[in-house]
């Protein structure tokens, strides 16, 4: 199975994230791949990278220009060589089993293309925030094939699904005019297949102040107002392209 590791001047948190996927517990018949594919780093990402993993058999290292989160996913996904693909922030931790259990909720369920999970929260520094990212953020995980709901807001976390390389041929090419990945993989993953949930976190996730996906509250009624504002903004371009899909040759 291959895990793409997106990086974007992560020097400070970039080896305790692989180092979490190295030391995952997982049966011998698991053979795992981890993809880091650095989006033009400028901070010493690349240093710590070359010094600690340049020589191993089990971490690939890709180099590439700067732009953009999209692109860098799609990157490592078409690097992949795994039958399962996860994903995994660059300043996130995947707890000892996350591997191992959603290898095995893909491969019981044959209808099911997806898993994601629930996450523990932490700071900068490892200590826990919060025990639920969901009970944190009052978000209602659903299994199955809810397009619909998905077509609203996304309940999906990038950092903990993992997925059939089946799906690459669906959700592939990520429209690079979208803020995140996630979304639309879980939209177009509900599309055709069922998804599905682990109810327990699987991933540790790192709330610091460079954070893409979490921003340090601010509450001031400008901040709100430019926060909705930039909501609708996403919201508008994620229908756009969801449209355009739709009258590709992809769903004919």
């Amino acid at each position: 199975m291959s895990i793409i590791v997106p990086c974007f001047n992560a020097s400070r948190f970039i080896k305790q994230s692989i180092d979490s996927l190295l030391d995952q517990e997982v049966n011998k018949d698991i053979e795992i791949e981890i993809i880091v594919v650095d989006d033009g780093s400028t901070d010493d990402t690349l240093t710590v990278l070359d010094k600690y993993y340049c020589r191993s058999k089990l971490v690939r290292i890709i180099k590439k220009a700067h732009s953009g989160i999209i692109s860098t996913v799609t990157r490592g996904f078409y690097e992949a060589k795994g039958d399962f693909i996860a994903l995994q922030g660059a300043d996130d931790l995947s707890y000892p089993n996350r591997v191992q259990i959603q290898v095995e909720m893909l491969t019981e369920a044959s209808n099911t293309i997806l898993t994601y999970s629930d996450l523990t929260l932490i700071d900068e520094y490892g200590n826990i925030i919060s025990k639920s990212f969901w009970n944190e953020y009052n978000i209602t995980p659903l299994r199955g094939k809810p397009t619909k709901e998905l077509l609203k807001n996304n309940f999906v976390s990038g950092g903990t699904m993992m997925f059939k390389r089946e799906l690459l041929d669906k959700i592939l090419p990520i429209p690079t005019i979208l803020p995140y990945e996630d979304h639309w993989i879980a939209f177009i993953a509900s599309l055709y297949y069922e998804i599905n949930f682990y109810d327990k976190p699987l991933v540790m996730y790192r709330k610091h102040a460079n954070n893409s996906n979490l921003e340090v509250e601010k509450r001031s009624l400008s901040k709100r107002v430019e926060k909705k504002f930039k909501w609708w903004i996403q919201k508008f371009l994620f229908y756009r392209e969801y449209c355009k899909y739709l009258l590709s040759e992809k769903v004919r």
